[in-house]
């Protein structure tokens, strides 16, 4: 009754949860028989983020290790991969162009987007992408930032695709910071979710226009587990392609054990 979800895992849940992308693919699927679930079962890696430390230390060592986590991805039948660089952007208090806050960021998103699409090409499968802007949690994106990320993004792709001489498709979604964090926002003291939060849907709203502009579907809602749920609505009628819930997932399994 709840139309096309996927189920995601991120590389910080499978190290905490003890099991690799094989075994979390084959108990998804195992869960879906068991349920009765008829409709197609939908994988994500999600988050398949740089580690800033190891990129400052070996930049091309942690683009191929993060690069086999999405080639064992692809083989364990995810065919929905988020690729997170937004951490390797510089501090928006230090670099005020946009530009050049970004530049690590499109340049590797770039890199990885184009080795992604190059093997996925190779074993026969489309895979859609993500990428990301700003951290999550965090409110210093504006729509500069999105249009120099993804403007340059496209440029490096076209490029890339002229010299393999195959189209390098621009990624699918784009996930920004709308001003909610991981799991939600929470009372300090209490740890109980807050029901006054603030979501910037006019930026998300726009970021889907610049989304289409550049030949993509749409941003991504990152940590709305814990918003009221008459805000729901608001997403899909803002243009946001995905939302995401993990952390309410988790909890309903917690509440059941």
């Amino acid at each position: 009754n709840v139309g096309t979800f996927q189920i995601e895992i991120a590389p910080t849940e499978v190290a905490y949860t003890g099991q690799n992308l094989k075994e979390f693919a084959a108990s998804v699927v195992a869960g879906a028989i068991a349920a009765g679930h008829t409709s197609p079962v939908f994988l994500k890696l999600d988050h398949m983020r740089m580690e800033p430390k190891r990129y400052r230390e070996n930049a091309e060592q942690e683009i191929q290790r993060v690069f086999g986590v999405i080639k064992e991805a692809i083989d364990a039948g995810f065919y929905a991969i988020d690729i997170d660089a937004s951490v390797l952007e510089k501090s928006p208090k230090e670099v005020t162009d946009p530009v050049e806050q970004q530049r690590d960021n499109f340049i590797v998103s770039a890199r990885l987007v184009e080795m992604t699409r190059g093997y996925a090409r190779e074993k026969g499968v489309e895979v859609a992408l993500g990428v990301e802007v700003g951290e999550v949690g965090e409110a210093y994106i504006t729509e500069e930032h999105i249009k120099a990320f993804l403007s340059n993004l496209k440029e490096i792709l076209e490029n890339s695709s002229k010299k393999l001489g195959w189209n390098i498709k621009m990624p699918e979604v784009l996930a920004i910071p709308s001003g909610t964090p991981h799991g939600g926002l929470r009372n300090p003291e209490t740890g109980e979710a807050l029901t006054d939060v603030t979501i910037a849907f006019d930026l998300l709203e726009r970021a889907s226009v610049i989304c289409k502009e550049y030949g993509m579907i749409g941003p991504v809602q990152h940590g709305a587990s814990k918003l009221p749920i008459g805000l729901f609505h608001m997403f899909p009628d803002r243009g946001v392609t995905e939302v995401h819930l993990a952390t309410a997932m988790s909890d309903i399994e917690i509440d059941k054990i």
